[in-house]
């Protein structure tokens, strides 16, 4: 016959568990579970200050400052090679302008998408195989032969780049403690200060060669511009592989639920920089952020989808429009002049001219000076002075120099 316990014996029955079961199931003696037990969960500020400062903190930066170089080299790399690619390609000044936007292009189109996969994939899977894959497109467009080869591979590279360099400032400043965050995101700053320092240097190291190396009878031609971007298509992909080797942010595993994995995380970290036992951890426990874990896969694009609607609502709608204007006309000012300064100052640097106008419409030295304005085809000072010319001889690329 079956009896059922009585409440006052559950408690005992309970209490008769074996100190070994206990220690085969948890690792962790009884006592020791007692005392986590007791102990207060710590929330996220305090265990990555428990963590310390050492050589973790080190390798990030060190695999931060290709990443901002790689932020250099994908929006700017193109715009030092027309010196050289205009006469190989047949470039009009409009198709240069083309190759220049499009990355931006390829950026605008995925800055949604890139926002809420940060927030519902993981940090590390966005910087990792993002930074990866737009190496892979920067290394299809040096290998480009045409203008449309050229120009889907930039598409592409902007699509992809995107989103790892958005996560990367928001992985930095999770992974320090608080009264560390605001320095290291200040010297990220000096990262990107190199880059924009280096790359015009190695772009006068390479584009003043005279290289061409033809494969397959000729049909498959290497210049010196070619091999430019495809020193500069190394960086992203040395990025994505440095951050393969690091974890997972463990503030976003913490608002996931995952506070197992993220408590292992925040022991490495701890490892790393005092050289101690992973078990010398002081914090033993997090507070629950969520109190479930989220779905992934299908669920967590979902959510993302549902965290992302609100922008597009009052009242954010039209924060998010003021602020992506004030942010366009800063990226207008700046860019212009940044992308376009290498080729005109190789124009204006040139032997044969003297002047911008005469620069992007050379005129013939011997048409008087009353004949030129009085012409129906100038309809301005600047087209008289520099009227565009009657024949065109053999394209001779523009010879940058270090200024340029």
């Amino acid at each position: 016959m079956v009896t059922a316990r009585s409440e006052a014996q559950a408690p005992a029955a309970m209490e008769e568990i074996p100190h070994d079961h206990l220690f085969k199931v948890t690792g962790l003696s009884s006592t020791n579970l007692e005392k986590m037990a007791q102990e207060p969960a710590a929330d996220f500020e305090a265990a990555i200050a428990a963590t310390g400062y050492g050589g973790f903190n080190i390798a990030l930066l060190l695999c931060t400052l290709p990443a901002f170089w790689s932020a250099v080299s994908v929006t700017s790399s193109v715009s030092y090679i027309f010196t050289r690619a205009q006469c190989d390609m047949n470039l009009s000044l409009l198709d240069m302008g083309t190759v220049n936007a499009i990355t931006y292009g390829g950026m605008i189109s995925s800055a949604l998408l890139w926002g809420f996969l940060s927030d519902t994939l993981g940090r590390r899977q966005i910087l990792a195989w993002g930074f990866f894959c737009s190496g892979l497109f920067e290394i299809a467009a040096a290998m480009s032969q045409n203008f449309t080869m050229l120009l889907i591979t930039r598409f592409a590279s902007g699509f992809l780049f995107n989103g790892p360099f958005a996560v990367l400032i928001s992985y930095i400043a999770e992974l320090h403690r608080t009264e560390l965050r605001a320095r290291v995101i200040l010297l990220t700053s000096l990262f990107y200060t190199i880059a924009n320092t280096t790359l015009p240097l190695l772009a006068w190291a390479m584009l003043t060669q005279t290289w061409d190396f033809y494969l397959f009878n000729g049909t498959f031609v290497i210049h010196s511009w070619n091999l430019f971007l495809l020193a500069t298509a190394l960086m992203p992909l040395l990025t994505g592989l440095a951050f393969l080797c690091l974890p997972e942010s463990p503030k976003f595993l913490m608002s996931r639920g995952r506070n197992a994995e993220a408590l292992e995380v925040f022991r490495t970290i701890y490892k790393m920089n005092t050289g101690k036992s992973k078990d010398q951890f002081p914090v033993t426990r997090l507070v629950e952020e969520r109190s479930q874990e989220q779905g992934r896969g299908v669920a967590a694009l979902r959510g993302g989808a549902a965290q992302l609607a609100p922008l597009f609502r009052p009242p954010h709608a039209p924060w998010l429009l003021l602020m992506c204007a004030i942010h366009m006309g800063c990226m207008f000012g700046s860019n212009t002049i940044r992308l376009w300064y290498p080729q005109l100052a190789a124009m204006i640097g040139s032997e044969e001219n003297g002047s911008l106008c005469s620069a992007l419409a050379p005129a013939p030295a011997s048409t008087p000076l009353a004949a030129m304005i009085g012409s129906e085809e100038n309809g301005s000072l600047c087209s008289a002075l520099a009227p565009a010319p009657a024949s065109t001889g053999p394209c001779a690329p523009l010879q940058p120099d270090m200024v340029t």
